[in-house]
């Protein structure tokens, strides 16, 4: 049998003569024969003269050449080509490995069904973690629990390593022979060997763009391996990033993100969660980092609750900042938020498969990515979304316990259920929620149920460093009724688990709620809103193939239910009801985003179905749906669906529904258009965070351009009605109706 033993070789006329001469001499198991392959990467130095001159009083040692330099692979794919061994195995030029590494490697792979041998490495330091990380990615993608992936001492046989089509020119070689040997179903042995690394300063080549392109070909690799499937879904979530980016860098500040902003700004300099209080702080601490580059001004700040200081200090961040260095430090924070989203996608994505099987989750993903609701909120600073994704995670974590219950599993249930909490207050209903299923569903296995509860109780009290925590209630001083009749029943001595501010933002949040908002549905104004009202937005925007997809899904479900599928329909069920028994503030869509990934999840149950109609009727359904969601974007976030026509769904629903100022960015291109240096006056009554230096829409008729809200042609107190009688000149997105008025 004959071993080939590539040498890939760049400037290293400083060693090559020893390392052929150790690889010639270097002890093999009886029967192996041997042929060295020099491969020359146009190297600058003497290596090539070095080993032609070798070479020259020696048998069976070759000495090839590269025409330019390519890199180690290129290097080593000609080596490959140019041999005649059974066996192949790769010797890096420089003093790193040792030749008596050899007789290990030969002796392993003789054994009968080793296909490789990859000698492990004693590494050290800053190499060390690179390499546990590369070599963990590759094991993700390929199914191996490879020590070493990236080691340079690598053994083959022959006819499996020339039948793999590797195109690999650098150190990214490493990753895709071993991701190409994956996909055959190669046995791979690892074994430990004497390794002496150098420095760069003795002429390492390897750096980070080496260890960026070997991520990039796990990647490619892996997917290339994936089902088709799978290969779907990443499309998908690829997809809803490319999305969701987009707007993030289109859309203006939006009112509701003036508050996010100015308490994440506030956190980035103080660390203090005691501003905004009503939401949960882990959206804030994620965007504090690209929010930390932000000025603003300190004496916004309010110590008390009711000040509701965020709002001042989102204004004084705004006004303290150039308006182009503020749109760029916004547009990353929105992009920080997008990893949740996308991992709610993922985590839905395995729930739908794992509970109807076959190919459910692509229809739950497909829901998930084109959602107008989803693209629209998920691309702002509110935490709605991210609120939305994360449920849906701790939903999924929590039903892989109940389905098969172990410590580990308990443990990450309860962990996410903690980052559930951190997401958004409405998701402290994760806790009777998760009760409620236990009980309904199992009622097995009461130590790690209560131990799920602790450590989401633990996780939550975490993310607010424990400040505050187990404050007796007697120790508040609370606001709103609804927390004082809770103070009255209870112990003035009864420790609260919660910590501090959280305790405190329900109680604003509660004085919201009894003092109610002014409210608009169907044409008709309220104080207090209705507690059908998020039946209705819904409704109207959900696209009709959402809402046919459902209500087949409901139709079928009466029919015939799966095991398991109790566990979607009351979690949608408590968590709708929940949010729709709040009826103080009816006023904003995103309020029911949690929900939202419920709905899609039911809905997969179709793709279940056997039969020609079912076969139809999901991709028509899906087809129409992002048709409907595509054709309206990047106005998502004032989508209706496809049963409204322009100027007509502001006679249903208003506020943050339509506008909320997140096309400001595109109307001052369009004045920047059409009106700048035309002459005329201007007025203009908008939602913007940013509000336009121009006097307000007046209270009748005056010639000029008027530019104004939709939610401000609708008010309660009829102050615009005059503009009725006008045609409008044009329209931004759904939002902003532009007048032009001359005699």
């Amino acid at each position: 049998m004959l071993l080939s033993i590539i040498i890939p070789a760049y400037n290293e006329s400083a060693s090559i003569e020893y390392i052929i001469d150790k690889a010639y001499s270097a002890p093999l198991p009886p029967g192996i024969e041997r042929e060295i392959i020099v491969v020359d990467d146009a190297s600058t130095d003497e290596t090539y003269a070095c080993a032609e001159n070798y070479a020259a009083f020696y048998k069976n040692i070759h000495v090839l050449r590269q025409k330019r330099n390519k890199g180690k692979g290129a290097a080593v794919r000609l080596g490959i080509s140019e041999s005649q061994g059974d066996y192949i195995l790769i010797q890096d030029a420089d003093r790193e490995y040792p030749s008596s590494n050899y007789m290990r490697m030969m002796s392993e792979i003789l054994e009968a069904g080793i296909d490789a041998v990859y000698g492990v490495r004693t590494l050290h330091s800053f190499h060390k973690a690179g390499n546990r990380l590369l070599t963990y990615l590759s094991n993700r993608a390929t199914g191996y629990s490879l020590k070493d992936m990236e080691t340079g001492h690598k053994l083959f046989r022959a006819a499996l390593l020339k039948s793999l089509r590797l195109r690999s020119s650098r150190f990214a070689f490493e990753a895709e022979v071993t991701a190409k040997l994956a996909d055959r179903g190669a046995v791979i042995r690892e074994v430990p060997i004497e390794y002496f690394p150098r420095t760069r300063q003795q002429g390492k080549k390897i750096g980070w763009r080496d260890a960026a392109a070997c991520v990039w070909t796990i990647a490619r690799c892996g997917f290339a391996a994936l089902t088709p499937a799978k290969r779907c879904c990443i499309a998908l979530l690829c997809v809803q990033a490319l999305l969701l980016a987009y707007l993030a860098g289109n859309m203006s500040l939006n009112r509701t993100e003036v508050g996010y902003l100015g308490s994440a700004v506030y956190f980035s300099d103080t660390h203090k969660l005691d501003v905004f209080h009503v939401n949960a702080p882990l959206t804030r601490m994620i965007t504090a980092f690209p929010a930390s580059a932000l000025d603003y001004d300190r004496r916004s700040y309010s110590p008390r609750a009711a000040d509701r200081c965020e709002w001042g200090l989102g204004k004084s961040v705004i006004a303290s900042n150039p308006q182009e260095k503020l749109r760029n430090a916004v547009f990353w924070m929105r992009l920080s938020l997008i990893p949740l989203i996308l991992f709610g996608g993922y985590c839905g994505y395995r729930f739908a498969n794992e509970l109807y099987g076959g190919s459910c989750g692509l229809v739950f993903l497909t829901l998930w990515t084109f959602s107008p609701l989803v693209l629209g909120w998920g691309a702002s600073l509110c935490s709605d979304a991210a609120a939305a994704a994360m449920g849906i995670a701790g939903l999924y974590f929590f039903r892989r316990w109940l389905v098969k219950p172990t410590h580990y599993r308990g443990l990450t249930a309860g962990i996410v259920m903690g980052l559930m909490c951190l997401t958004k207050l409405t998701w402290l209903l994760a806790f009777p929620l998760y009760l409620l299923l236990w009980l309904v569903c199992s009622r097995k296995q009461s130590a790690q149920f209560a131990m799920i509860l602790l450590t989401g109780l633990a996780v939550l009290n975490a993310g607010y460093f424990y400040e505050g925590s187990l404050k007796t209630i007697g120790g508040y001083s609370f606001r709103s009724n609804t927390m004082k009749n809770t103070a009255a029943v209870l112990a003035e001595q009864l420790p609260v688990p919660l910590p501090r501010e959280l305790v405190m933002g329900i109680d604003t949040q509660s004085v919201d709620f009894e003092k109610g908002t002014e409210s608009y549905l169907n044409g008709v104004w309220s104080d207090r809103g209705w507690k059908h009202y998020y039946l209705c937005v819904l409704a109207y925007k959900e696209p009709v193939g959402v809402i046919m997809l459902f209500l087949l899904a409901a139709v079928t479900f009466l029919i015939g239910r799966k095991k398991g599928e109790g566990f979607i329909v009351i979690s949608f069920l408590f968590v709708f009801t929940a949010v729709s028994s709040v009826d103080g503030l009816s006023a904003h869509p995103r309020y029911i985003l949690p929900a939202l990934p419920l709905l899609y999840l039911f809905c997969c149950r179709l793709q279940t179905l056997q039969g020609k109609a079912a076969a139809f009727v999901i991709p028509a359904c899906l087809g129409t749906m992002m048709t409907s969601s595509l054709t309206a974007y990047p106005h998502s976030l004032s989508y209706f669906n496809e049963c409204f026509t322009a100027h007509q769904e502001s006679e249903y629903l208003l506020g943050s529904n339509i506008d909320h100022g997140q096309d400001c960015y595109e109307l001052q291109r369009w004045i920047d258009r059409h009106i700048e240096g035309h002459g005329g006056t201007i007025a203009a009554s908008v939602y913007a965070a940013e509000p336009l230096n121009v006097p307000k829409v007046p209270e009748k008729k005056q010639d000029g351009w008027m530019i104004i809200s939709v939610n401000e042609l609708r008010r309660s107190d009829k102050k615009y009605d005059w503009l009725k009688e006008y045609k409008p000149a044009a329209r931004i997105g759904r939002s902003i109706e532009i007048y032009h008025l001359a005699n």
